[in-house]
């Protein structure tokens, strides 16, 4: 008798065929599905998993965790605890069942492996002082990037600032738009995007704000454009030095210092509104007149009638030899 099911069919047990069930070997099914199964359903999922990485030719092995070194890729503004005491608390109970990871010959040494993806699994296995299933092969940099990336972006859900910080060190190390796209799994103006958040943003400000999950590109380019301005840069160095900005939650650390970078614009436009000067300047034979602003940071003359165009560009070519003139004037008064 040929085997009728594959094991991805298996796994979706319980869906039509339960129509053609008699009522008692539906709630057996339903239990089945509610409860004891759900171990069964990982079982099987991690059973296909092996299955295909066996029909590509792959060997699962194990390894000692000590063995195996970090991806020379960083992905990750930081590690999620809760994520890996779960796994941890899964392995402990169930054995360490899951899908293996990937890793490659150590590029520099030859008795060492390096991690493509799988950095959790691998994490908990070495606390618990267990082997690690894995899958070796060797792979040149750009294709350890692209796995990595595609894998974590699928797997992980990272957020916009980790691909963002991402994509700026692949761009730093060298690598093609195309390969940061494909690692990444983003179009072109979304790469242009990141890179430029990635690059106005100082780095010690993002890694002290974290991954911040529920923080969308929108926000990020808000924060962008405000520490354009290098002061407003440094009042966000600031911010992240306040007391208790650690103990605070990656999303609400992103809030603090985007609420500290408006707080400060407003006191500063509020600050110049407050000491603009104006005045007003007419030529003798009222054939041109000019409104005056001055505050502390601008001055704006603005000329007005038929003339100003003509006396504009008149002045606009005097411009350095006015500015001579005035650090002239400036210089004997300090003498």
């Amino acid at each position: 008798m040929s085997r009728k099911h594959s094991l991805s069919e298996l796994v979706s047990i319980g869906s039509d065929s339960d129509k053609q069930l008699d009522p008692n070997t539906k709630s057996r099914a339903d239990y089945v599905r509610r409860g004891a199964s759900k171990a069964m359903k990982r079982s099987l999922v991690d059973i296909a998993e092996d299955a295909k990485l066996v029909a590509a030719g792959d060997m699962i092995v194990e390894l000692e965790p000590d063995k195996i070194d970090e991806s020379f890729f960083v992905d990750r503004l930081d590690t999620n605890r809760e994520d890996d005491a779960a796994l941890e608390q899964a392995i402990a109970r169930d054995g360490y069942n899951s899908t293996p990871i990937l890793v490659r010959p150590h590029p520099k040494d030859h008795e060492r492996y390096m991690i493509v993806f799988g950095h959790r699994r691998w994490r908990v296995a070495k606390h618990l002082g267990i082997k690690v299933r894995a899958v070796i092969k060797s792979i040149e940099d750009i294709g350890h990037i692209i796995a990595q990336g595609q894998e974590n972006t699928a797997r992980s859900n990272l957020s916009f600032i980790e691909k963002a910080m991402a994509a700026a060190k692949l761009e730093s190390m060298g690598q093609s738009r195309e390969t940061i796209k494909s690692a990444l799994s983003v179009d072109d103006a979304l790469a242009s995007r990141m890179l430029s958040v990635a690059n106005t943003i100082d780095p010690e400000v993002v890694f002290a704000i974290g991954p911040a999950k529920r923080i969308g590109r929108d926000r990020w380019d808000e924060m962008k454009r405000l520490v354009a301005n290098p002061k407003m840069a440094k009042e966000a160095k600031t911010a992240i030095g306040a007391p208790g900005f650690d103990e605070m939650d990656s999303n609400d650390r992103f809030e603090f210092v985007l609420k500290s970078l408006k707080d400060t614009g407003r006191t500063a436009k509020s600050r110049n509104k407050a000491t603009v000067q104006k005045s007003q300047w007419r030529a003798r034979d009222e054939s041109l007149f000019a409104d005056i602003r001055r505050s502390n940071s601008g001055f704006q003359l603005k000329l007005k009638s038929d003339a100003a165009g003509e006396f504009g560009q008149f002045l606009a070519q005097k411009l350095d030899e006015l500015f001579e003139e005035y650090q002239a004037e400036k210089g004997r008064g300090d003498d």
